[in-house]
C-alpha cells in the first residue's frame, strides 16, 4: 500500500515539473553523440544504435 501511495505521489510531482528535459524524441538519434570503442565519435559502426518502435535499440553482433 505504501508503494502505491509513493508511486502516485511521484507521478504527480513529475507531472508538475516544468523543467523536464526530453532526451529522446522517439523518432531518431538527433542530438545523441554515439561513441563505440575503437571508432570515432559520431560513427555508428554497422548501425549498432538505431530507433525502432519508438525506442533506442542496441544491436549486438558476434
Amino acid at each position: 500500500m505504501i508503494f502505491i501511495i509513493s508511486f502516485i505521489i511521484s507521478l504527480f510531482l513529475l507531472e508538475n515539473n516544468k523543467n523536464w528535459v526530453e532526451l529522446f524524441n522517439g523518432n531518431n538519434l538527433d542530438g545523441w553523440e554515439i561513441k563505440i570503442t575503437g571508432y570515432k565519435l559520431g560513427k555508428n559502426y554497422r548501425n549498432t544504435f538505431k530507433v525502432q518502435d519508438g525506442a533506442i535499440k542496441v544491436l549486438r553482433r558476434l
